[in-house]
């Protein structure tokens, strides 16, 4: 797929080195109906050893729009959110991390698709309220999060 536009890995490689990228986002037309195009793109990108995010990976649903944002927002926060959860789960014996929806994921699924994350925070608030046994949100709760607890567990 890349070879239509010869130079772009390498090019992105470039960019990576300077720091000026961390990771790249790959959201095309219509990946949520058929994918090819996007792993064959990630393919290409990724044996250039750079960090892929795929929006038929994150988010697999229709409307471009949300798709792209959610893809956008995975690729900037797992060069973060990777190691900061690795190193989590070798200091914890067991680790388990709260998703935005209230269910649990391994610290590899966590690291993979961090948008999954966002609101851990009033997912673990709720859970908490719930009386579950120790709750630990990931990332902790900001005060733009502060809020939406009480509104989502009434």
């Amino acid at each position: 797929m890349l070879r239509r536009w010869p130079g772009v890995a390498d090019h992105l490689v470039a960019l990576r080195a300077t720091g000026q990228i961390a990771a790249v986002a790959v959201c095309l037309l219509h990946a949520d109906v058929n994918p090819d195009h996007e792993r064959t793109v990630a393919a290409s990108l990724r044996t250039a050893g750079l960090d892929v995010t795929c929006s038929h990976e994150v988010s697999p649903e229709f409307r471009e729009y949300e798709r792209t944002a959610t893809t956008v927002v995975n690729a900037y926060l797992r060069p973060v959110c990777g190691p900061y959860v690795s190193a989590l789960a070798d200091a914890a014996s067991a680790l388990w991390v709260m998703t935005s929806a209230g269910g649990l994921t391994d610290p590899a699924g966590a690291a993979d698709v961090p948008a999954r994350l966002l609101l851990s925070g009033p997912a673990g608030e709720c859970g908490r309220q719930r009386r579950w046994r120790r709750p630990t949100t990931l990332p902790p709760p900001s005060p733009s999060t502060w809020a939406v607890p009480r509104l989502m567990c009434a």
